[in-house]
Formats: structure tokens, sequence, C-alpha cells
């Protein structure tokens, strides 16, 4: 799916295997969530999200990776994605571990100036939970996130949080 520069005003679902990119300037081509829910929704493995900017979509999170219902995703790629302005950056929930999957990469990601608005994880910019394993954050920045930048909540029982790489990521005023 190639998107073109605008603004686009709509809550995201991908229930498929899909590459999503934008066509124009990052800066330049943006989706707000409606503000009744996650703005963008991942709820299959092998997507790609780039060359896009993701904001303004207050009491919810601007992009939420898998969920209890769907678990165990895998080969998730962000790449030149910009996530800011909001109370909730980047969720990954419950998209497990397995040696012979894939790993879930996000590269050149920016997420920046999360506020707390008093929910849970409020003003975090990337929040991993539900037990997250091969996880690769790479040369990327979050910065100005109220609330922290990272967040790794310990994993449930049956669960674990494995195989995380962090490399050349920047975290600064947080």
């Amino acid at each position: 799916v190639r998107v073109g520069e605008g603004d686009y005003v709509e809550d995201v679902v991908i229930d498929h295997p899909v590459n999503v990119h934008g066509t124009g300037h990052i800066l330049l081509t943006h989706v707000q969530g409606s503000g009744t829910t996650d703005a963008v929704k991942i709820l299959s493995s092998n997507v790609s999200w780039g060359n896009l900017t993701v904001w303004h979509t207050p009491g919810h999170a601007l992009m939420r990776v898998g969920d209890p219902a769907h678990p165990n995703l895998r080969g998730i790629q962000l790449e030149n994605a910009t996530f800011r302005e909001s109370s909730l950056g980047i969720v990954l929930d419950s998209t497990g571990y397995d040696e012979a999957m894939a790993w879930n990469r996000f590269a050149n990601v920016i997420v920046r100036d999360i506020q707390p608005d008093g929910s849970l994880w409020g003003g975090v910019g990337i929040v991993l939970t539900g037990g997250n394993g091969k996880f690769q954050l790479i040369a990327g920045r979050l910065h100005h996130d109220a609330g922290g930048g990272l967040l790794i909540e310990p994993a449930p029982v049956g669960a674990e949080n494995r195989r995380i790489v962090i490399a050349g990521q920047y975290f600064y005023d947080n």
C-alpha cells in the first residue's frame, strides 16, 4: 500500500501481511486516529510500516502491535516512522518468543512528545507488555516522553521477555 502525502484521520487495522509506506515526505504524510481507539492496530505477522507520521490520538496508543487475542506476531518491521504528540506511543502486546520465527524490528523510529493523561502507561514512548522476544530497537530516538522512553513490563506466568536488542538508540529528555 503506497500512501500519498496528506492528512488521514482514521483508525487503521492491519489484519493480514502487508507493506504500508508513505510515498512522499514523512513530515507531510500523517495518520491521526479518530480518538475512539488506537490509531494503528497491527494484528498480523509480516507487516512493514514506514515513512509515515502517526500523531494526535489522545487516550489511546498511536500504534499497538498484537494483543492477547492476537499473540506471537513476528516479522513486524517499522522503518523511518515517527510517532508524536499523544498520550501513549507504541505498545507491543504479547508478541511472544519463538527461536525459529522472525524478529520484530524498529529501525530509525522516532517516538516523541508523549504526555501523560492519567491512564496506565500514559506518557510512555514504547511499552512491551504480555511477554515479548526477538525485538530490535535500532538507531532511532525516544525523546520528550514525560512517562519515560521505554517500559518493559515483567512477563506474565508462562511468557517471557527474551532477546531484546537495543543498539544505537538515543534516549533523551524523558
